[in-house]
């Protein structure tokens, strides 16, 4: 008994460091068959071959990936590209200009008085730290880069994970089901719960922060601000923090347009950023 039990263990064990390298791409591959499922029902329902369903609903996955993550790859790397130029070549000399601004200086001597802190050089901070910023963005890109190979690799193994899991999907859980030491109903609802936790966290999450990414970066373009694509992403991505969120992004803009002036659209882009 205590052998059986010991290789089982261990078997287990060496089944996952097989697995190990693959997990993130195998948990991706799971959401999107969840996600995607009904859309492979509704194929199957005229097409009847569940090998052409479950491929057709893959070609839609990569279609929908890698359409839109090309495009904003190469508009990405042209702006952090600008970006990390302007840095570089020292143009952020206009921010010290925003905070050499007669009324700012003003304000910001006011507050330094009465807080009793000693004179900041504000604009100054501002650029190194943009500076660093830039470093960062730079490096990550690296890192990027030198990653590529894996993160396709990945993508590759999700793409078959996907196929399977849409293909033979019911019977894979029809058996894990039978494992469950729970009631048919606990089962039910346990599967249920997982599948519904899953499918909002997909359109209640990451749906939502592509949406706010994109109408962020259209309100950036119409504004004139720079770097639409890169900021509209950042915003994808700070959606995800509690408290701040997108304010992290739109709010130091509209502080940027009424610091240069630009009343109007500071006001379009906080209405803006309240609305989303």
């Amino acid at each position: 008994m205590v052998t059986s039990i010991f290789l089982v263990v261990l078997l287990g064990y060496l089944t996952y460091l097989i697995i190990q390298p693959f997990l993130n791409a195998i948990a991706w591959a799971v959401v999107f068959s969840i996600v995607l499922y009904p859309v492979y029902a509704f194929i199957l329902r005229y097409v009847r071959f569940k090998v052409i369903s479950s491929a057709v609903t893959l070609l839609i996955l990569i279609l929908l990936i890698l359409g839109p993550f090309t495009y904003l790859s190469f508009i990405l790397t042209d702006e952090v590209g600008n970006f990390i130029e302007s840095i570089n070549q020292g143009t952020t000399g206009s921010i010290k200009d925003i905070f050499t601004n007669p009324k700012l200086m003003k304000l910001v001597s006011k507050i330094q008085s009465y807080m009793g802190v000693e004179a900041i050089d504000i604009g100054n901070i501002i650029t190194e730290n943009i500076k660093k910023i830039g470093m960062g963005i730079t490096n990550s890109l690296s890192n990027w880069i030198s990653n590529i190979a894996r993160m396709i690799l990945d993508f590759i193994f999700m793409l078959f994970a996907v196929f399977f899991l849409l293909k033979d999907g019911p019977g894979f859980l029809s058996r894990i089901r039978d494992y469950l030491p729970f009631a048919e109903e606990d089962k039910n609802r346990l599967i249920s719960k997982i599948k519904d936790t899953i499918i909002s966290t997909v359109f209640g999450g990451v749906v939502v922060a592509i949406i706010q990414g994109i109408l962020g970066g259209i309100a950036f373009y119409f504004l004139g601000l720079k770097s639409p694509v890169l900021w509209g992403a950042a915003m994808s991505i700070m959606s995800f923090l509690p408290l701040l969120g997108t304010f992290s992004i739109w709010g130091p803009a509209c502080g940027y347009l009424f610091i240069q002036g630009n009343y109007g659209k500071g006001i379009v882009l906080l209405l803006f950023g309240f609305l989303i």
